[in-house]
């Protein structure tokens, strides 16, 4: 994540390192589902504390868990209300914007 004055920006916002990882690598270039541990490698963290926040961004609204093959998959929602903001960011600002 980007760091501003020595602080890294998505991990204060999120309000943990792990989860601002998670959350970088969901919403990275491109949106898709993702396994647990698909994370575990790209991240380089272990399972559990990636589960966990996995969870709990789902229960926030910002990622939805699907079931493929019996296998849960989690990526952003895009019709919860902070994947909608979060779609007007990916387009650029909207031409109300001063």
């Amino acid at each position: 994540s980007p760091e501003v004055g020595g602080v890294d920006v998505l991990a204060a916002l999120t309000g943990s390192r792990i989860r601002a990882d998670v959350v970088a690598a969901v919403f990275g270039a491109r949106w898709r589902p993702w396994k647990p541990l698909e994370l575990e490698r790209v991240i380089h963290r272990p399972h559990s504390p990636i589960y966990r926040e996995l969870q709990r961004l789902a229960k926030a609204g910002l990622l939805r868990m699907t079931l493929h093959e019996g296998k849960r998959r989690y990526e952003p929602d895009p019709d919860g209300p902070i994947g909608r903001e979060l779609r007007q960011y990916r387009r650029g600002p909207s031409a109300e914007t001063p």
